[in-house]
């Protein structure tokens, strides 16, 4: 068994799906929920990224559009296969949107002990995007 620092993003994200499989689903919605927010958002979130990060609101906007993509192509197998929900959003600079996905979802209220916790061990719980709107604003 390789260690924790061993272990590539699909990886962690395929032990997470494989230890709660009835929980892909609510893992998937939550991707969705996350992308109409961001897609709805998206004017206020470019005008507030800030000018100096690393990466550029167009490479977020691509990353959100790869999942939009994800969605559309794999659809109800994202739900049922553990392999495929890992592969897919976790594979490469994917990786960087489905961890965002999978932190907020370990913050929110409704998320069961157990799976936040596997979270947390996998992935931390360090954001990966924040952004202080009332800094930016002009």
């Amino acid at each position: 068994m390789k260690s924790l620092q061993e272990l590539t993003n699909t990886e962690r994200a395929f032990a997470v799906a494989g230890l709660f499989p009835n929980e892909i689903g609510t893992l998937t919605d939550f991707i969705k929920t996350e992308i109409a927010h961001l897609r709805e958002k998206e004017q206020d979130i470019r005008k507030a990224w800030p000018p100096n990060c690393i990466t550029s609101a167009d490479y977020w906007y691509m990353l959100v559009h790869n999942a939009e993509q994800t969605i559309e192509k794999f659809g109800i197998l994202l739900y049922r296969n553990p392999r495929i929900f890992a592969d897919q959003f976790f594979f490469q600079d994917n990786s960087v949107f489905g961890i965002h996905c999978l932190i907020r979802f370990a913050g929110s209220v409704s998320t069961r002990p157990m799976l936040r916790l596997a979270i947390e061990l996998y992935f931390g719980d360090d954001k990966v995007v924040t952004i202080d709107f009332k800094k930016n604003q002009p």
